[in-house]
């Protein structure tokens, strides 16, 4: 009978699970905690992008104050969510351009936080500003009685477009302009003629993320609005290949394709017929071929 004085299987197994337990577990962690810090590239404004031009920071902020952000993909988003009490940011307006689609949005209630807005954009949700001149890189103070502007201070913009009234209407100019605040019918409307200091890069400038709170956080629902792409009937996505083209492109290229044609029936022509060219001494081939040989010996 033989005794064994060695760990069974069955104890080996009760001192090696708990090693493979914790190793299983630090590995969750470690693959979850690198899931949810992975960045998460995006457009510029977008809600969801870690990048620098990104708006994930000032998103979060506002979620963890209580705020609820209404991520709008679609037009149709914005018309879900748009109520009296409610505060719209539209960034990206470049991509804001169909008629059709200014006027649907023309007509929502709520308060408006205009970001950088073109020229179409800002006449038909802003019609009582009118741009101004443009300012130069640098921290601006605020220079106004406007309470969320004073709260934050110094903001650092970039190159930003100014505003100033466009009539009658009272409008409050802030940072020399690049911030203008008017009231419409009950609701109010903010334009602001840059969009980087909200994002996740501008955050960190001086009073660039105060003064992202205070504009975006006046009411507990806001709707992020900052297409990527345009839509409506004038969209990029609806148009031919050829709707894109200028038209002078057009006309030069069929300009060079008349030019090239010409040249190679200038240059493919017959110059003439045939000339039989006497020639001054007659040689036989045979001494042809002897002189030849000569050159190679």
């Amino acid at each position: 009978m033989t005794t064994a004085i060695g760990p069974t299987l069955g104890q080996r197994w009760k001192t090696w699970r708990w090693v493979l337990l914790a190793v299983a577990a630090i590995v969750a962690v470690a693959t979850l905690s690198t899931w949810l810090t992975a960045p998460r590239p995006g457009g510029p404004l977008e809600a969801a992008s870690t990048s620098p031009d990104g708006a994930r920071a000032l998103v979060t902020l506002l979620r963890d104050n209580g705020i609820d952000v209404v991520v709008a993909e679609s037009l149709a988003d914005v018309e879900r969510a748009a109520r009296p009490d409610t505060l719209l940011v539209a960034g990206q307006t470049f991509w804001l351009y169909d008629d059709d689609q200014l006027r649907r949005l023309a007509a929502l209630p709520g308060d408006r936080l205009l970001l950088a807005p073109i020229g179409k954009t800002r006449e038909a949700l802003a019609p009582a500003v009118r741009s101004g001149d443009a300012t130069e890189f640098g921290g601006l103070a605020p220079d106004c009685d406007l309470r969320e502007a004073q709260r934050a201070g110094p903001v650092q913009f970039g190159a930003a477009d100014t505003f100033t009234a466009a009539g009658s209407t009272a409008v409050t100019r802030c940072y020399g302009g690049v911030l203008a605040r008017y009231d419409d019918d009950g609701r109010t409307v903010t334009v602001v003629g840059d969009s980087s200091f909200l994002t996740n890069g501008g955050l960190l400038e001086e009073g660039n993320a105060a003064l992202a709170m205070n504009l975006a956080g006046t009411r507990t629902t806001v709707i992020w609005y900052a297409p990527q792409h345009g839509e409506g009937a004038g969209s990029a996505g609806d148009a031919d290949i050829m709707d894109l083209i200028p038209d002078q492109v057009t006309w030069m290229v069929l300009q060079l394709v008349v030019a090239v044609a010409l040249l190679a029936l200038w240059r493919s022509r017959r110059v003439g017929p045939l000339v039989a060219e006497p020639l001054p001494v007659v040689v036989r081939a045979s001494e042809t071929v002897e002189g030849r040989v000569r050159l190679y010996l």
